[in-house]
């Protein structure tokens, strides 16, 4: 999107639920829309603020009745822009094309939305593996600090924490963390800190004497507390809000074969009854 203010809308359509929600950043405003399937007709009921755009697309309609949803972007002031639209399919069989101007957007396989990347697997492995890449990146510019003979162990551990550790746990409570990927960052945790304390691989130190000699707490645990914080915030917003209705959002399809996935929203459960 470009105009006034540039924003990024992910729009869900699914085949049981009738429902779509769309967040504008500009001036609080909230896109809501309702979508009802018959045959092959799409049927987009809009409201903007006081306004009503009543947007209607179906394979057999003509081009520019294919375009209503650019003309209601550029209702509030959006134009979309075809080179930087893509679109990413997920859990869908849907492969129809989406035109803007006679031209077709490309489908892509993943996509970085606020330095977060999401794929077709929901992007949690991918996003950890960048994480882990960068806060790296970021621990290996420090090095003369942590080489240091004049810096104290604690101030190094602080450096750590702002600069490394930040990197790291970036948006951490709004992704699924499985024991896996929980486990990724502890051991890059661990590994930056024993570079701190100049521990070699000779030295036989547990975990727990390590995070004790760096006032550390485990990633579980921290990333816990990131969750309780952001759900903290997110309770106190307006019933109509996108982010609220998100926690208890259960969209009706059929299981796939195999053990069930932990979703965000089971894990978000789990930290509400904790709390």
């Amino acid at each position: 999107m470009s105009g006034d203010t540039e924003a990024t809308f992910i729009l869900s359509l699914d085949d049981d639920e009738n429902d779509i929600a769309l967040s504008h950043p500009n001036h609080n405003k909230t896109i809501t829309a309702d979508y009802s399937t018959e045959n092959t007709v799409v049927e987009f009921s809009i409201s903007i603020n006081d306004d009503s755009v009543e947007v209607k697309r179906c394979d057999s309609m003509s081009l520019e009745e294919q375009l209503a949803w650019s003309t209601a972007s550029a209702a509030v002031g959006l134009n979309i822009h075809k080179g930087k639209s893509k679109i990413l399919r997920y859990n869908t069989a849907c492969t129809n094309p989406i035109t803007i101007d006679g031209e077709d957007l490309g489908d892509v396989e993943t996509l970085t939305y606020l330095s977060s990347i999401i794929d077709e697997q929901s992007g949690s492995e991918a996003d950890v593996k960048a994480r882990i890449g960068k806060a790296r990146e970021a621990h290996l510019q420090l090095r003369n600090i942590w080489n240091s003979k004049q810096l104290s162990t604690n101030t190094k551990v602080r450096i750590f924490n702002t600069n490394v550790k930040t990197v790291l746990l970036y948006a951490a409570e709004t992704r699924r963390n499985t024991k896996a990927i929980i486990q990724k960052i502890q051991v890059f945790i661990n590994s930056c800190l024993r570079k701190i304390l100049q521990i070699r691989w000779q030295d036989t130190i547990s975990n727990n004497v390590l995070w004790v000699r760096t006032n550390q707490i485990p990633a579980e645990e921290e990333i816990m507390k990131k969750c309780w914080k952001w759900i903290g915030h997110t309770l106190r917003e307006a019933p109509s809000c996108v982010a609220k209705q998100a926690l208890t959002w259960n969209p009706q399809s059929q299981r796939r074969r195999g053990r069930p996935k932990n979703t965000l929203r089971i894990l978000l459960q789990n930290v509400l009854v904790i709390e």
